[in-house]
């Protein structure tokens, strides 16, 4: 499926079967100033289909079934106020929602695709947020957030996006009384290619938690 704008959505094929009591959609990331056209070669969507994989693999069967849908940005980086990436992801969303009406969303994004994901958490039926060596820079809005919960999940050896770098973020939507957890992957770095089993078990069990989480507290 693609976007008059190039964008591409694809399905990942859980072990699940019947119709879905949740999707997940996959967001990858990208560099802050980035015009070219994004490929699927890339190592920012190769590391996400990975990702979208295993969490189709890994998903409880007690949660029921799940669709997991992978997105493919038309442009490569954010570039200024990340529009085009945003639209990417809320064509993604109208097009979930009308093949899977009802069903709640849990958006996982990675690095850029955190931020995209937080920026159209207010759209559709999005119930949930969960950010991967998320980059959440101060004073980005929180209010998309408001009646979703938000798991974050860092690498202690990340340096590219350490936890510093989401402090404030994260303090401000707490205080905006946002449902926030941070978990931290001992060794992880930002590209996850190191550990990444263990970064796809934590997506997981963030996203089956946070789907059906309740929201408005703090955690």
């Amino acid at each position: 499926m693609r976007s008059v704008a190039g964008a591409a959505l694809s399905v990942v094929r859980a072990r699940t079967v019947g119709p879905p009591a949740c999707v997940v959609l996959v967001l990858h990331g990208g560099p802050e100033r980035g015009t070219a056209r994004c490929r699927g070669w890339l190592p920012q969507v190769l590391r996400c289909r990975l990702l979208a994989r295993a969490v189709a693999r890994r998903w409880p069967a007690d949660r029921g079934p799940v669709a997991v849908y992978l997105l493919r940005n038309a442009w490569t980086g954010w570039d200024g106020d990340g529009r085009d990436a945003v639209a990417d992801a809320e064509w993604a969303l109208r097009l979930i929602g009308s093949r899977h009406p009802g069903v709640p969303v849990a958006l996982l994004g990675h690095s850029m695709g955190a931020r995209v994901a937080v920026r159209v958490a207010g759209s559709g039926d999005v119930a949930a947020v969960v950010g991967l060596a998320p980059w959440l820079p101060a004073g980005d809005p929180v209010g998309p957030l408001t009646g979703r919960a938000l798991r974050v999940v860092q690498g202690s050896r990340d340096r590219e996006l350490p936890a510093t770098t989401t402090a404030v973020f994260l303090s401000g939507a707490r205080a905006a009384g946002v449902a926030v957890r941070a978990d931290t992957v001992r060794g992880g770095g930002h590209a996850m290619m190191f550990r990444m089993g263990t970064w796809s078990r934590s997506a997981t069990a963030a996203l089956a938690a946070s789907i059906a989480a309740p929201t408005g507290r703090a955690g």
